[in-house]
């Protein structure tokens, strides 16, 4: 179990990280020795780690131009990296999975 609540799931803390795809496999990441360089383990979020929205976002999804940048999760991490790696973006043009978070008004 990722989180036991919603609560528990934004709280900057994972009980596992993210890391399997929809179609219930593990997904196999490779070693990322220079951070933000390797989409290896990178994840699209456009969000902080409590789940709200932080620029950049891809133009609010719309754009994959190379220019354009986005904020990124690490699905091998299971602290705030989950959903927001604090110190790099990465270009809209790289091809990553996604998490979308969405908070209950």
């Amino acid at each position: 179990m990722i989180a036991t609540s919603a609560q528990d799931l934004l709280d900057g803390e994972l009980n596992v990280p993210i890391d399997v795809d929809e179609n219930g496999l593990v997904v196999v990441t490779g070693t990322d020795a220079m951070p933000c360089m390797s989409s290896a383990s990178y994840v699209w979020t456009g969000a902080n780690f409590d789940g709200y929205n932080s620029d950049p976002d891809c133009d609010g999804w719309n754009s994959v131009e190379p220019g354009t940048q986005a904020r990124i999760g690490d699905l091998t991490a299971t602290g705030p990296e989950w959903s927001a790696q604090p110190t790099c973006t990465l270009s809209c043009a790289e091809e990553l999975r996604i998490y979308c978070i969405e908070k209950a008004p």
